[in-house]
């Protein structure tokens, strides 16, 4: 009888899993040397695993130390390898594969678009791909406003097409970062704008009448201080009001507070870009997934080949849930490979 075998090349932890029984640990070499880690034996579920830490127990290669062509932790894990001259190929042979490889976003720890690729081959159609959870990048006197204010950060709420989100907005000295900047980058197109409400929690130009009331002889620039840092009034005052900066707010007419408020309830900007994957935290978009069932994870019409994780037009917003998803479609994928007789 032929036992049934899986073999994991896997991040950090797993060697920790309480369910695996009767460890052998596997110390081999290979033609490249050797493997990352000593590879772990043992049984789940009827099945006879190995599993190879791609980082080494206790996370101690850095993933910019990583060898991502994986030539010797391939070939430890008894792939079929085929060398000619300097270069070579692998034939890596499996009843099943599940494609796990992520997306474009970091790529200097390891994102690349190999799973887009391989989804090709077989017709599956990806969309339109780009950065998504990304900070903003300006080129006109934007940019300059945001180096001067990098550091400094304001709770805001930010709106685009019809969506809106109300947390952190973060000064960069390339432009806007921060949660609420991030989040909104998942609803804007190039071309764009973006609105900022400055004050989401209160009516500043109640505040502002109020103030001229009961304080006339102040400056506005004053009282503005009291609801946001004084690096970001010195610069709303340039832009909004430099030629009532002396004005006392006894001296402010009540149209000119309306207009005002109006400009700092939706401060209306357009980003150049965003930063792109070299800081995006997720890939918008991926392989379509009416081609994937939800229920197991199987392209449907391809038996035994998975897409999971961030490869898949599937993106959540901060918070957690982009790991959540990357974890539940890979749990989904497991379950519906224990049900087969691999």
């Amino acid at each position: 009888m032929t036992t049934n075998k899986l073999a994991i090349i896997g991040g950090s932890g797993l060697y920790d899993v309480e369910e695996f029984k009767d460890r052998e640990l596997l110390d081999l070499n290979t033609p490249w040397g050797k493997p990352s880690d000593q590879i772990l034996k043992t049984n789940y579920n009827n099945k006879e695993v190995y599993f190879l830490p791609r980082h080494g127990r206790g996370h101690f290669i850095s993933p910019s130390n990583i060898n991502f062509s994986n030539e010797d932790n391939v070939y430890s894990l008894n792939a079929e390898v085929k060398t000619k001259s300097n270069n070579y190929t692998m034939k890596i042979s499996s009843k099943a594969l599940v494609v796990a490889t992520g997306a474009l976003s970091v790529p200097t720890l390891g994102g690349s678009g190999y799973g887009y690729e391989l989804a090709k081959q077989f017709n599956l159609d990806v969309i339109d791909l780009h950065a998504g959870l990304v900070p903003f990048m300006f080129s006109d006197h934007l940019k300059n406003i945001c180096e001067k204010l990098s550091g400094v950060s304001q709770t805001i709420s930010v709106s685009c097409n019809n969506k809106t989100f109300t947390e952190d907005m973060l000064f960069t000295h390339r432009g806007l970062s921060g949660p609420a900047i991030l989040q909104i980058s998942n609803y804007w197109s190039l071309g764009d704008e973006i609105s900022i409400n400055l004050f989401p929690k209160i009516d500043v130009e109640a505040f502002i009448k109020d103030s001229k009331k009961n304080t006339p002889k102040q400056k506005l620039r004053t009282i503005i201080s009291s609801k946001l840092p004084n690096a970001i009034v010195d610069e709303l005052e340039h832009i909004f009001w430099p030629d009532f900066a002396d004005l006392r707010l006894g001296e402010w007419s009540n149209n000119q507070i309306e207009t005002l408020s109006k400009n700092l309830h939706a401060w209306n900007i357009k980003p150049s870009s965003t930063e792109g994957y070299r800081t995006a935290e997720v890939t918008l978009c991926g392989i379509d997934t009416k081609y994937i069932s939800s229920k197991t994870m199987e392209v449907i019409g391809q038996k035994d080949l998975y897409f999971i994780g961030e490869v898949l037009d599937v993106t959540g917003h901060l918070g957690g849930y982009n790991f959540q998803w990357a974890w539940s479609s890979a749990y989904a994928a497991a379950q519906g490979l224990l049900t087969k007789d691999l």
